[in-house]
């Protein structure tokens, strides 16, 4: 995707509180202890086990942060529609949509149940507002269905691209 010309909304979501990500991580370390302990009364294993206890909440801990800090980018260029994830400077784009295969885009009060969708994209944190639009495409002959809250700029250019294709 050429990111030269791309209109990016980085949507922000609510933060979370210093004092209740701090009560949680030491709730988490206690109970990694209080596991810990109970393994040293096994005789045989308990080395093994209390290093994979640690790598298994290392590696929950590391998947909680990066739900907390990540947040959704939108990047719209004249070709594409990308969807991706932005974790301090790194950014990943893990959905494109070529803008020629969206089928259907409206406000999120026209969304009807479709038993043919293949797959439904969410990048919202919340309950959908007003703003909220989905987009329906197009590939290898399935139908997918993505929802995101566009920012009014990225809103108006992908409704101008979309009746320029039809």
């Amino acid at each position: 995707m050429n990111r030269e010309k791309a209109v990016i909304q980085i949507l922000r979501k609510r933060r979370k509180s210093l004092t209740f990500m701090f009560i949680s991580g030491i709730v988490l370390v206690v109970f990694l202890n209080i596991l810990i302990t109970l393994t040293n009364n096994l005789s045989s294993m308990q080395n093994v086990i209390s290093v994979v206890l640690v790598v298994v909440f290392g590696i929950i801990i590391y998947l909680i942060v990066e739900k907390i800090i990540s947040v959704y980018i939108y990047l719209l260029t004249d070709e594409y529609l990308g969807f991706g994830r932005k974790m301090g400077k790194r950014e990943s784009v893990f959905l494109e949509i070529p803008i020629k295969n969206i089928t259907r885009y409206e406000s999120i009060s026209e969304l009807d149940v479709d038993p043919k969708l293949s797959k439904t994209y969410y990048f919202i944190y919340e309950e959908p507002r007003e703003t909220t639009k989905f987009g329906e495409f197009e590939k290898d002959k399935k139908k997918y269905r993505f929802i995101f809250n566009p920012n009014e700029r990225i809103n108006r250019i992908l409704e101008r691209k979309i009746e320029e294709n039809l």
